[in-house]
Parts: structure tokens; C-alpha cells; sequence
């Protein structure tokens, strides 16, 4: 049973040259975050994660989506790492109100 997908939250800020991370709703962004990691994941192939491929050199191009994932990951986490003390609240938050919301949901 197909189910319709939610409808964006936009802020009224969304499409001008002064949009902040903190004018954005925080389950919009975790929305956008999963979906485009469900479209990287999505494409990964059990046969990736045969004879950990994905670390060794010489067996790296038979797990090109699953490297894909791996480096998504460390992108998102180097970006927390860097980014600035405002950002790394907002993060704090939208982990703190995403883990509020799956508390409820459950």
C-alpha cells in the first residue's frame, strides 16, 4: 500500500538570500537528510560486503555504493566538526528534537 509522502514545511525566509540553517523546520531538514541518504543506501548490493571489499584497495571498485554510503557519512560528520558553534547547536537541537519525535512516534 503506497502511502503519500508528507507535505514540506517552507519557511517563509525558504527562498531568499537570507536564509539561515535556524529559519529552516528541523524535521524538514531530517526529512531531506534521510532522503538523500535513503537514495544513496538504496543502491547498495549485498555482494558489497563480501570480503570487506569496501577497505581494501585492490577490492575498492566492487563496492562503489557501498564506499558511497561510507563517504557520505564521513562528510556529514567532518561537516559537524567543522562547522561553526551556531551550527553545531542547531544540530544539537534538531538531534535532540528528532529523538523527541521518534521517543513520541514509538
Amino acid at each position: 500500500m503506497a502511502m503519500n509522502p508528507p507535505e514540506v514545511i517552507l519557511s517563509d525566509k525558504w527562498f531568499g538570500n537570507e536564509t539561515k540553517l535556524v529559519d529552516l523546520s528541523p524535521l524538514e531538514v531530517a526529512r531531506q537528510l534521510s532522503l538523500i541518504d535513503y537514495k544513496v543506501f538504496s543502491t547498495i548490493q549485498a555482494k558489497e560486503f563480501l570480503n570487506q571489499a569496501w577497505s581494501k584497495e585492490a577490492l575498492r571498485a566492487r563496492s562503489p555504493n557501498l564506499r558511497a554510503m561510507i563517504k557520505r557519512s564521513n562528510d556529514v560528520s567532518l561537516h559537524k566538526k567543522n562547522a561553526p558553534k551556531n551550527c553545531l547547536k542547531f544540530l544539537l537541537f534538531l538531534f535532540l528534537f528528532l529523538s523527541f519525535y521518534c521517543y513520541l512516534c514509538s
